[in-house]
């Protein structure tokens, strides 16, 4: 998922340096990224000049899909997060000792301050 981060935000900046500031990576990582995920597909994503970035259209089929991809892969981490957090919490419920019936109908006294 690294490489179509990558490619997706390279998309948004179409700007090689940028991409790799906001990415936190190298210039020379983030092309080595994106050369290798057009190598896995098979296709030509971005033309490169030493001037400009753009999208191929192959390049715009594939960030509809990459960022489609993005969204449901971040859902189910959350999802899959929020799964194990429940099940931590039933673990240590099932761990703590059972607690005695609070009698919750019954008035508590009433105390008065002088």
């Amino acid at each position: 998922m690294t490489r179509i981060r990558s490619f997706v935000c390279l998309a948004d900046e179409l700007h090689f340096g940028r991409a790799a500031k906001l990415l936190h990576i190298t210039q020379p990582a983030l092309s080595q990224q994106i050369a290798r995920l057009e190598k896995d597909v098979d296709t030509l994503l971005l033309h490169r000049d030493n001037r400009a970035v753009s999208l191929t259209p192959a390049g715009r089929v594939f960030l509809r899909g990459a960022r489609a991809a993005l969204r449901l892969m971040d859902e189910t981490t959350l999802a899959a997060r929020h799964h194990a957090s429940l099940e931590k919490s039933r673990r240590l419920c099932a761990a703590c000792p059972p607690r005695p019936e609070e009698p919750y109908d019954v008035p508590l006294p009433l105390t008065s301050r002088p």
